[in-house]
């Protein structure tokens, strides 16, 4: 099985894990994305700040 050796990306966006926005981060790294079958993807990240995961579907 291969494996990724890419160091894990971070990116700007405003956290959204976190219950009635009480994280106030503006970074996360990207956990993993996923393809869904009507053409979108959903990415997966976690919070920098509060080390909480969320995803946002675009």
């Amino acid at each position: 099985m291969a494996q990724d050796n890419k160091p894990p990306q971070t990116v700007w966006i405003a956290c959204r894990a976190a219950p009635t926005g009480r994280c106030e981060g503006k970074q996360a790294t990207v956990v993993k994305s996923i393809k869904t079958p009507g053409g979108g993807s959903i990415t997966h990240y976690k919070c920098q700040t509060c080390g909480r995961r969320f995803g946002v579907q675009v």
